[in-house]
C-alpha cells in the first residue's frame, strides 16, 4: 500500500510537470512561463552559490523556530483550556481574530515591533500555535470517558494518566497538527521574507528575481521552497515513525509518503 501511494504520488507530479511543458511551449515567452527544463537550468545554478545555502538554512531556522514554539505554545495552552473552561472562553477572541486577520497584516504590523529577521518566525509561530491548539484540545475532550473512569477506580497519578491515556488518545490529533502546520509555516514564513526581506532569506532572493524579472529564478526559487518543505516534513515523519506510538500503530498515516497532501 505504501508503495502504491509513492508511485501514484509521483505519476501524479510527472503529469502535471508535462502539463507545465505544454503550455510553456504554447506560450514561448521566458518572461511568462519558463519551461520545467529552464527551471532545472537555473536551480542547478541557484545551488552552486553559497548564498544559496546560506539563504535556505536561515530561512529554515526561522520556518523552524516559529513552528517549534508554536507547537509548544500551542499544546500547553491546549492542556490549560482543558483543565480551566475560564482559559478556553478568556482565548476564544484573541483565536478567532488570529484566524480571521489576513496574513499580510501581521507582517506589517510586526515590523513595527520586531527587527525584520524575527519577523517571519513570529508569522509561523502566529499561524501554527492557533492550529495545534485546537487540534490537541479537540483530542483532549475527546478522550472516552470510560478510560478516564477506569483511570480513577484504580487509581492512576496524573502522569500515568497522561502517558497511558491522553497522549496515546491525543498524538493523531497532534501529528495531524504539525503536518499541516509544517506547510503553512514555510507559506506565510516565506510570505514574511518577501515583505521584510531579510539579509538572507528565500523570500528576499524571490523578490530580488522579481525586481529584475529573472522568471526562470523566481520558479527555481519557488521550487526550493517546496523541496525544502517536504523535506522538512520528511524529517519530521522520520522521527515520529521511531516514537513508540507509532510503532504501536496509534500513528498509522506517518509512515505514508505524499498521503494526504
Amino acid at each position: 500500500m505504501k508503495h502504491k501511494h509513492t508511485i501514484a504520488f509521483f505519476a501524479a507530479a510527472l503529469f502535471w510537470l508535462l502539463v507545465w511543458q505544454g503550455l510553456s511551449c504554447l506560450v514561448q515567452s521566458q518572461l511568462l512561463l519558463p519551461s520545467p527544463i529552464e527551471v532545472c537550468v537555473a536551480l542547478g545554478g541557484l545551488v552552486q552559490q553559497g548564498d544559496f545555502w546560506k539563504s535556505a538554512l536561515h530561512s529554515i531556522l526561522r520556518v523552524m523556530g516559529g513552528v517549534g514554539c508554536g507547537v509548544v505554545c500551542g499544546v500547553v495552552l491546549a492542556v490549560i483550556c482543558a483543565k480551566w473552561s475560564t482559559a478556553k472562553v478568556l482565548l476564544a477572541p484573541l483565536l478567532a481574530a488570529v484566524k480571521a486577520v489576513p496574513v499580510a497584516s501581521f507582517i506589517i504590523l510586526a515590523i513595527l515591533w520586531l527587527h525584520t529577521t524575527f519577523v517571519p518566525a513570529l508569522i509561523a509561530f502566529l499561524i501554527v500555535a492557533p492550529l495545534v491548539l485546537s487540534n490537541v484540545l479537540t483530542g483532549i475532550q475527546n478522550t472516552p470517558k470510560e478510560l478516564l473512569e477506569m483511570a480513577e477506580v484504580y487509581r492512576f497519578s496524573f502522569w500515568k494518566k497522561l502517558r497511558a491515556i491522553y497522549i496515546p488518545h491525543c498524538i493523531s490529533y497532534f501529528h495531524a497538527a504539525c503536518r499541516t502546520g509544517i506547510g503553512l509555516g514555510w507559506k506565510s514564513a516565506v510570505a514574511a521574507e518577501v515583505i521584510t526581506r531579510p539579509k538572507f532569506g528565500v523570500g528576499d532572493r524571490l523578490f530580488e528575481a522579481k525586481m529584475y524579472l529573472e522568471v526562470p529564478e523566481m520558479f527555481a526559487w519557488t521550487v526550493a521552497v517546496v523541496v525544502l518543505s517536504v523535506a522538512v516534513e520528511w524529517l519530521y515523519r522520520f522521527g515520529m515513525q521511531q516514537t513508540v506510538w507509532a510503532k504501536r500503530g496509534l500513528l498509522k498515516d506517518v509512515h505514508s509518503f505524499g498521503e494526504g497532501r
